[in-house]
Order: C-alpha cells, then sequence, then structure tokens
C-alpha cells in the first residue's frame, strides 16, 4: 500500500516538474474567461449604451437641437446615469483579482477605456451652445481626440482578446 502511495506521488510530482505549463495555462485560461464573462454581462452593454448616446448626442448638436434633447428629452439624465454605471463598473473592476498578463493588460486596458467614455460623457454633459463658435469648436477638437483614444484602446483590446481566444 505504501508503495503504490510513493508511486502515486512520484508520478504527481513528475507531472509537475515536467507539465507545468499545462497547470498554469489552465489558470491563466479560467481567469481570462472570467474577467470576459463581467466584460460581457457590464462592459459592453454599457460600451453600446453610451456609444448611441454620444452618437445621438452629436447628430442633435448638428443639427442644432442639442439643448432641446439634453434638457427637454432627458439626455442630460441619461449621461448622468451612465456615468454613475462607469463609475460602479470601474470599481467592480479594481476589485477583479488578476495575476497572468494578458488578463492584467485586458483589465487595464477596459479601465482605460471606462475613464476615457466617462470624460467623453462629461464632455458631452458640458458642451457649450453651438452659438458659441469659438468654445464649441474647441469643444469638437478636443471630443474628436478622446474618440481617437477611445479607437485605439479599442483595437488595442481586440488584439488582446484574438490573442487569447486563437
Amino acid at each position: 500500500m505504501k508503495k503504490w502511495l510513493f508511486i502515486i506521488l512520484i508520478g504527481i510530482f513528475l507531472l509537475i516538474i515536467f507539465f507545468p505549463g499545462y497547470f498554469t495555462d489552465y489558470s491563466q485560461s479560467k481567469e481570462f474567461e472570467a474577467l470576459y464573462e463581467t466584460l460581457d454581462d457590464k462592459f459592453f452593454p454599457l460600451v453600446d449604451c453610451i456609444s448611441d448616446h454620444l452618437s445621438k448626442s452629436e447628430e442633435k448638436m448638428n443639427q442644432l437641437q442639442f439643448t432641446t434633447f439634453y434638457v427637454l428629452e432627458g439626455g442630460m439624465e441619461e449621461n448622468l446615469e451612465m456615468q454613475q454605471k462607469i463609475v460602479e463598473l470601474k470599481s467592480e473592476l479594481m476589485n477583479f483579482n488578476v495575476q497572468y498578463p494578458d488578463t492584467i493588460a485586458l483589465k487595464e486596458n477596459v479601465i482605460q477605456q471606462l475613464n476615457v467614455l466617462k470624460k467623453l460623457l462629461e464632455k458631452m454633459y458640458n458642451a457649450p451652445p453651438n452659438l458659441d463658435v469659438m468654445n464649441f469648436q474647441m469643444f469638437q477638437n478636443e471630443y474628436e481626440k478622446d474618440i481617437e483614444i477611445q479607437s485605439q484602446l479599442l483595437e488595442k483590446m481586440d488584439y488582446i482578446l484574438e490573442k487569447n481566444y486563437e
């Protein structure tokens, strides 16, 4: 009996020595999937809502109907709700414990995206009226820069996701 126990322990020890990558790859995969599930449940739907809101806001702004949309049609409340959801999701992600490089990179990327999205919503919330040409032009330039940053972060996230879901 002791002989079999000893042989089994030696076998397990040899497996761990010769195949250590198998166990870490499995753990890394599980950690990545857990984070992805959280993103799939909360982050991606939120990004869709924010994108729709910003697109609608831009459209109204170009039609000189922005004030009506934001004040009378509930745009301000919608914006504030999304900002609050960003704060809550960011807090949840900050408490999400990760240890593997790709998962850390994905988590950091998503947090950066949340920061940029919040900044975009804040800018939209405080947007100057279209008639204030100089301030409106500055607003548009800053807004476009942030949109470009968000696009770059999305590309980086796509790369991380493709790398882990080959």
